[in-house]
Order: C-alpha cells, then sequence, then structure tokens
C-alpha cells in the first residue's frame, strides 16, 4: 500500500514525492563495493508524462530517469562504490496536477551492495524545495 506524505512531513516506507523538487538524502552505514545504487520506485502519470527522477551523489548529478511505471520498480545506476557518509539525494522535478490527475514520486527504498535504506531509516532527510531551496536540507 502506497501512502501520501502526511502533514508532517515525515515519510512513510513507500511515500509519495508531491513537489516542485525533493529530495531524500541519507548515508549508507558501511563502505560498498558495489558501483550499481538501485532505486525502487513508481510514478503516477499527468498528461502521460511520469515523473522525472534525479538522482545526486555527494552534490553530483548522477543521472535522470521519467519514470512511467506505475507499480514499483527498480531503477539502476551506475554510482561508483558508495563510501560510509556519501550523501545519495533522489529528487522529483516536475510536479504537475489537473483534471483529476495527478504526477507523483514513490519510493520504496535505495539499495547500494548489501545496503538498503528505506525512507524512514534514521538520518534520512525529507527537504520540500524549489529552485534554490531544493537541497537546503529544509
Amino acid at each position: 500500500m502506497t501512502t501520501p506524505l502526511p502533514p508532517n512531513r515525515r515519510l512513510h516506507p513507500i511515500a509519495a514525492l508531491a513537489v516542485l523538487a525533493i529530495s531524500l538524502c541519507a548515508a549508507p552505514a558501511l563502505a560498498q563495493t558495489d558501483t550499481t545504487l538501485t532505486v525502487r520506485a513508481r510514478g503516477s502519470l499527468y498528461n502521460n508524462t511520469g515523473p522525472i527522477m534525479a538522482v545526486y551523489v555527494n552534490g553530483a548529478l548522477i543521472s535522470s530517469v521519467e519514470v512511467k511505471a506505475t507499480t514499483l520498480t527498480d531503477y539502476s545506476f551506475k554510482a561508483g562504490a558508495l563510501q560510509a557518509g556519501a550523501k545519495v539525494d533522489v529528487v522529483f522535478t516536475n510536479d504537475g496536477s489537473g483534471g483529476g490527475a495527478d504526477r507523483n514520486l514513490y519510493l520504496a527504498y535505495l539499495k547500494n551492495g548489501n545496503t538498503t535504506l528505506l525512507p524512514t531509516a534514521p538520518g534520512t532527510t525529507y527537504d520540500r524545495g524549489a529552485g534554490s531551496k531544493a537541497l537546503d536540507g529544509l
């Protein structure tokens, strides 16, 4: 079951991301040797366009992809081996709604090697913002 974001901005294990740019930031507990970062996500479409999911590691854009899948799907990115303390941002950049439709991005988890990170993990932040305030940690 997917759960929309409640007013207090706490993320549920699968959370709707529904503003112009949102960041989910967290650090893997241990250094990894696997260079693949997997984001399990789904989207809801508006005007036949899915949410754009941009993935950053330590502030550098790794890749972005349109999430057209409406069921949870793995999206894999070459991110290099993530070291302990690495910062991963998942940003939803193209919010839109109208006519009863609403484009949203839903995240289940991020995975690198043997580390899986849920949106509710300690140290994870949820940042609602647009433009220069998109990744300001507030």
